[in-house]
């Protein structure tokens, strides 16, 4: 992050900043931590958040998400996508044709199979170097009645 030390939109002074970060939103719950940002002096609203602290950031709430009782199909992508995982890849580890696992992925909202959740978990849980980099605060999403799907 240090490369950054001017203000890309107002080439004013960079100073460093910890910010609390929104996550993704998981059925109603969404996973939020203070990270470390570089943010523009003069207020113009300039914030720069390096490409390792948000992969480490994501590799935490998938880090959180390995211990859900259940995973749906966004969940599901979620992890597989913040290791690094391609689907065919998966698929393959899996033993299932790309298009059955395309198909679960696309059912955002229904639980994945769980002997795919395990393996993906497994998978998962082999990769992490770091054991949650970042202290993750759960919060309930609170939405407005017209944003509730009945």
């Amino acid at each position: 992050m240090d490369k950054f030390t001017r203000c890309v939109q107002c080439d004013q002074p960079l100073v460093d900043v910890v910010k609390e970060i929104d996550g993704w939103d998981f059925g109603g719950w969404k996973y939020v931590a203070d990270l470390p940002m570089k943010r523009c002096e003069s207020g113009c609203g300039g914030g720069y958040l390096d490409g390792a602290t948000l992969m480490r950031f994501e590799h935490s709430i998938a880090l959180a998400l390995v211990d859900a009782e259940s995973v749906n199909g966004a969940m599901f992508v979620f992890m597989r996508k913040s290791f690094g995982m391609g689907r065919a890849l998966l698929a393959e580890t899996l033993e299932v044709e790309e298009a059955a696992l395309e198909a679960a992925e696309r059912r955002k909202a229904e639980p994945m199979p769980s002997a795919w959740v395990e393996q993906l978990k497994h998978a998962i849980r082999e990769c992490v170097t770091e054991r949650n980099p970042f202290a993750l605060r759960r919060v309930e999403v609170s939405r407005s009645p017209a944003e509730v799907r009945t």
